[in-house]
């Protein structure tokens, strides 16, 4: 994170507040792991880094602490970014396996469902990425593919929930991500490859049923994965 890249985004969003701007870029260097579970966020240093005020950043800190991201710890002072529990993973990939296997289902029920030629894209993407070792394209292949399906689905109640989890499962997607590419020989990454044209194809067939345990099916190996270490 330098001011480079705040610039970018200031330039790509030029009235955006300060404090959201360098919360996006807190956000991506912690999602993506360039700042570690356990790291202290000291405020003076990324103000410098970034040649701005202290006030942004202890604001960008408040949000990334209201969403879980950064935590404060007993008998220290400042922030840190919150460690990667395995319980609160498999308490995250509970709610999102209810959530993702319904908004399958429903995508299902549809004749046609919306959006099924990207899905099948991205689910083609996702695939090529894995077999290729392209750690890239599996994100820029997953993270897409989920929401769509979420949007897909046509119910505003489901859409909500997933919006609270989705910052959260991100992170944990991309942990996933960074274990296959430290790891080309974990056998559940291999088990993820043909998961996302399995769902898709459901859907396809309008089998509800197939779609949701597909779907279900994916969220635990992905749990599976996610907690591997």
């Amino acid at each position: 994170m330098n001011k480079e890249q705040l610039n970018k985004y200031l330039q790509a969003n030029p009235f955006e507040q300060l404090n959201k701007i360098v919360f996006s870029l807190l956000f991506d260097d912690i999602t993506t792991l360039k700042i570690a579970p356990g790291a202290k966020l000291n405020v003076a240093q990324i103000a410098t880094e970034l040649n701005i005020s202290r006030t942004p950043v202890t604001e960008a800190l408040k949000m990334l602490y209201n969403i879980g991201f950064v935590e404060t710890l007993p008998n220290k002072s400042g922030f840190y970014v919150s460690s990667l529990k395995r319980e609160e993973i498999v308490k995250l990939y509970t709610a999102r396996e209810m959530i993702e296997s319904k908004a399958a289902y429903l995508c299902a029920t549809m004749h046609p469902c919306p959006n099924i030629e990207e899905l099948e894209k991205l689910a083609y993407e996702y695939k090529e990425g894995f077999i290729l070792r392209d750690y890239e394209t599996i994100k820029n292949a997953d993270i897409p593919f989920h929401q769509l399906i979420i949007d897909s689905c046509c119910n505003s109640h489901v859409i909500q929930c997933y919006e609270l989890l989705k910052r959260q499962i991100q992170r944990y997607q991309w942990y996933s991500v960074n274990i296959s590419r430290n790891d080309p020989e974990n056998p559940i990454s291999e088990e993820l490859i043909p998961q996302h044209i399995a769902i898709v194809n459901a859907i396809k067939l309008y089998m509800p049923d197939l779609a949701a345990e597909a779907m279900s099916k994916h969220i635990v190996s992905c749990l599976k994965h996610a907690a591997f270490r």
